[in-house]
């Protein structure tokens, strides 16, 4: 499977190929939540658009929000859980996407990807600051 970023509005689009069928997918631009309730034994944790449905009440659900140009946001799991959007990066390489988190980058590899779905494994986070890691 191979993967193209295409920055459309602002905002992300995924053109996933899958190597087998020839099909192409184009992913919905937007905020994709992490809808926890569908994630499976496997360790695939599934992301919806924010629009797809409401979401039942949680002490936090991931959230990133993809812009133009390898800008993106990440939802901060705060200790006094006062939660907010921080500003990152990202970026497509291969079937992976990698999301840099202030000091570390966070991949995930890409499963599955849809208009209301994406499918991710979450792979081990790397430190990349300088210093020591919090």
């Amino acid at each position: 499977m191979a993967a193209l970023v295409i920055g459309i509005g602002g905002c992300l689009v995924w053109d996933v190929k899958d190597g087998d069928s020839g099909a192409e997918v184009a992913i919905i631009p937007g905020t994709w939540v992490h809808a926890f309730e569908e994630d499976g034994a496997d360790g695939i944790q599934v992301y919806r658009p924010d629009t797809y449905r409401d979401f039942p009440a949680s002490r936090f659900r991931m959230r990133y929000v993809f812009r133009r140009g390898g800008q993106c946001e990440w939802y901060f799991l705060a200790p006094t859980d006062g939660h907010f959007m921080k500003p990152g990066t990202y970026r497509i390489d291969g079937d992976t996407l990698k999301v840099q988190q202030d000091a570390y980058e966070v991949a995930y590899r890409i499963h599955a990807t849809q208009p209301d779905v994406l499918r991710l494994e979450l792979l081990p986070n790397e430190y990349i600051g300088t210093g020591s890691a919090q």
